[in-house]
């Protein structure tokens, strides 16, 4: 199936109930209508075979129905990381037998005679050699090599730049959508207590009153990760020579603790090198303060103002006279020095699409701070420079819109990326939206979400993750976010006629609820039982079909879920749910609980416990499932109705009749 066929079936899906023309089609896909009435023809059978059909509508166009959701969508999501793993015998690409080599002989730290890696790959030993030397100039990079030892081959070299490259090559590269999304369903880190250990590094940093973006979280977690599993194969440091005193005593203190309490967590023990280096790492992915980093700020002060006025001057913008960007410069190049001078330059998620939409702004800010005396001495990657496009973007767009707009804007990337996510927002909604607040997704809690209505995004909290509508964008908001945002004022506001819609009959609403929450994960509970008797019963029904570690990351990330802000939603319900999505497809399990179940101090009767969890591929029908929640927390009277008959077909019928509402 070629690219854009995948990608018309995705529109197709994610507008289940709605018909849309060949021209809208051909439109989304920059293509001719012709070509899309092609692809569709050629869709028809597969579909067929994956238990839907193209439905078509003269006057009104083409949908897409599904008789068996779950067979289609595990085709169409096939994951990127099973994809990479596929068995040996498929692997007919050289990079992807280097991915296979690099991972036995450096991820797995196997030793393997040529002969034998050669057989497992169904190559000659001559295309093998030709691997190999094509291997031997990566690895020079790490300061690596190739070596054979007693006829069989391993990779030799410094522990500390084997960790390096394993970060770049495996984690770091344009193989996953985020750090997260391998960590979660790699299977590498499966038997890794993730959500237990960002739990701790969270109350580290934040003990120490020491902020970083959502994406520097994740690096750490990681490095923490990788650590453990390095330290498991016995891979230690050989030596890590840094002086204690180029160390913020702070940042010691926070990885000594980290340390330590993982140290207990895991039953290992951690070298003192390990402490130096997660303090390296927190000492270049954070901007401590205090007199040094006050000194720093003096020294570069001048060159930045220089830097400033010369990207007014290359770029027609007043860069020179923008306080906001000037200070926000000034305190990314404290920590920037600091990677520098310690030959680490941070990895930018944005670069490629910097590079691609911005390469004329990336090249005026490469041409005006290259020639900071500071930054001359480093040959620095576009993904540092990049990092001060972002801030460059944000400024020009803050002279260009004057008008704020109210809506909670959450980024994973940092303060710049923040800036450019509102700024864009600002430009394009002002007349409709208003920013209340700005926040990385760590620092979620109740005081935050007070008052919101609307939370953008643009990290996928999953489906109304917090039982606030919220939107999920490109930093740089599309075209496509753009509709998405105005479809969504547009329904609040009802300010345009609804477009043509299927409404859902008795049968699909039926159907629907008994996808994401059939009769076996519906219980009720007679005598009052525990809060966590409650969570065992429902996350069990949830797990039913994952794997062994299921269960466990499901009740750390529903504890650390509950450390951002409370799940209960009113005196009545609660909707528990991981701070990240876990599964590939989206569930629910419900507990009626007529005595009441106390969660905790202030919500002492719970009746209603709803466990979601939701898919990480976005799903209409779990938004559906959590908006008629919302529905239901505001209507006492169709709770009373449920709790009086207390059966899954009395449920069925009035949340079918919120969910009827939806489409």
């Amino acid at each position: 199936m070629k690219p854009l066929e995948k990608e018309l079936l995705l529109i197709l899906y994610r507008s289940p109930k709605k018909y849309q023309t060949s021209k809208e089609l051909a439109e989304r896909l920059n293509l001719s209508e012709r070509t899309v009435r092609t692809y569709l023809g050629r869709l028809k059978s597969l579909v067929n075979e994956l238990g839907g059909r193209i439905e078509a509508r003269q006057g009104n166009g083409y949908r897409l129905i599904l008789e068996q959701p779950k067979q289609f969508e595990s085709y169409l999501f096939k994951s990127r990381l099973e994809e990479l793993a596929r068995d040996a015998d498929v692997i007919d690409s050289s990079s992807g037998r280097r991915d296979v080599i690099i991972s036995r002989l450096l991820l797995n730290n196997e030793t393997i005679e040529a002969l034998e890696l050669a057989d497992s790959l169904y190559i000659s030993e001559s295309t093998l050699k030709k691997e190999l030397n094509s291997l031997k100039d990566l690895l020079d990079v790490y300061g690596l090599k190739l070596v054979t030892i007693k006829k069989k081959l391993q990779i030799s070299g410094e522990e500390a730049d084997k960790r390096k490259m394993i970060l770049d090559y495996f984690f770091r590269n344009k193989k996953f959508v985020s750090l997260r999304e391998y960590m979660d369903h790699s299977g590498f880190f499966d038997d890794i207590p993730s959500e237990s250990i960002l739990m701790i590094l969270l109350e580290e940093l934040r003990n120490h009153q020491i902020r970083l973006s959502d994406m520097m979280i994740q690096n750490l977690l990681l490095h923490i990760a990788l650590s453990i599993k390095r330290l498991q194969c016995g891979q230690e440091l050989e030596r890590f020579e840094y002086l204690e005193s180029n160390f913020d005593p702070a940042l010691v203190d926070v990885s000594t603790n980290v340390i330590s309490r993982v140290s207990d967590l895991v039953h290992l023990e951690f070298p003192q090198a390990e402490i130096r280096y997660l303090t390296l790492h927190l000492t270049v992915k954070s901007n401590p303060q205090g007199s040094d980093h006050d000194q720093i700020k003096d020294r570069i002060k001048p060159e930045v103002k220089q830097a400033l006025a010369r990207l007014a001057k290359i770029s027609k913008q007043p860069a020179d006279q923008d306080e906001i960007l000037e200070n926000s410069i000034m305190e990314h190049m404290v920590p920037l020095t600091a990677r520098l001078s310690s030959g680490i330059q941070q990895q930018n998620p944005l670069t490629a699409e910097i590079q691609e939409k911005y390469p004329d702004v990336l090249a005026q800010v490469r041409k005006a701070f290259s020639k900071m005396p500071c930054l001359a001495p480093y040959e620095i990657t576009d993904d540092e420079w990049a990092y001060l496009v972002i801030h460059f973007l944000a400024a020009i767009d803050r002279v260009q819109e004057s008008r704020k707009l109210q809506v909670l804007v959450i980024c994973a990337t940092g303060f710049g990326s923040s800036q450019l996510l509102k700024n864009r927002l600002m430009k394009k909604f002002s007349d409709s939206i208003h920013i209340a607040n700005e926040a990385g997704y760590y620092d979620m809690n109740d005081q935050v979400l007070e008052g919101i209505d609307l939370i953008i995004s643009s990290v996928n909290m999953g489906p109304v993750i917090f039982g606030v509508p919220f939107l999920h964008v490109s930093v740089f908001l599309s075209d496509d976010d753009v509709a998405k945002i105005q479809t969504f004022i547009d329904k609040k506001e009802a300010r345009k006629a609804p477009k043509i819609r299927v409404r859902a009959t008795k049968s699909e609403n039926n159907q629907l609820l008994e996808r994401q929450l059939p009769q076996s994960n519906f219980f009720v509970l007679n005598k009052r039982p525990s809060r966590d008797d409650v969570i065992d019963l429902l996350v069990s029904a949830i797990a039913r079909n994952e794997n062994e570690y299921f269960v466990k990351k499901f009740k750390d990330q529903l504890t650390l879920r509950e450390k951002m802000g409370n799940v209960a939603f009113s005196e009545q319900i609660v909707v528990g749910h991981p701070a990240v999505p876990l599964a590939e497809h989206s569930s629910f399990a419900l507990a009626l609980v007529p005595e009441g179940v106390a969660w905790d101090e202030n919500f002492q009767d719970i009746q209603f416990v709803f466990l979601m969890s939701p898919s990480y591929e976005e799903s209409d029908e779990s938004k559906m499932m959590v908006e008629s929640i919302i529905d239901l927390i505001e209507q006492p009277e169709l709770q009373k109705q449920i709790l009086d008959r207390k059966d899954y077909r009395t449920f069925c019928k009035v949340f079918g009749s919120l969910l009827a509402d939806k489409v």
